[in-house]
């Protein structure tokens, strides 16, 4: 019967759990974010630029989830600071949802989505790039 050794299994076992502390740690969290950073600019370039304002009000927001290490969460949305629209204080909240969904005076002019589903793709390749630079970077740290 021949005989198999095995040498360095304790190193690969201590790489084993780099990858899991990289993969529901701070690498999940920067590839959620990386990913609605791209969300953000496209979300941005397509606002409607009348209002003035509104992009600058278009920002991200962190979430806590229950369960931390298995999911990150990062918003795109309108922050609620008051801005000055055609000469009345206003939330840019509150601006923004009326022109994405429009109201009974005016149409929708919907700017989320859109600028969400064109750039889709790119959400991804960012989201995959920065957990796995995220994931290489515990395992070059970890021998």
């Amino acid at each position: 019967m021949p005989k198999v050794v095995v040498r360095g299994a304790d190193l690969l076992a201590g790489d084993f759990q780099a990858l899991e502390r990289a993969e529901r740690g701070p690498a999940l969290r920067k590839g959620a974010r990386a990913g609605a950073k791209v969300a953000q600019r496209a979300i941005k370039a397509r606002a409607p630029k009348r209002l003035g304002k509104m992009a600058r009000g278009i920002v991200l927001v962190a979430e806590r989830s229950p369960a931390a290490s298995r999911q990150a969460t990062v918003t795109v949305t309108l922050s609620k600071r008051t801005y000055i629209y055609e000469g009345q204080k206003k939330n840019a909240a509150m601006v923004g949802r009326m022109v994405e969904l429009g109201t009974r005076n005016m149409a929708a002019e919907p700017f989320f989505r859109p600028a969400f589903d064109a750039a889709e793709g790119e959400i991804v390749t960012a989201t995959e790039a920065e957990i796995a630079a995220g994931i290489d970077r515990v395992l070059t740290g970890a021998r």
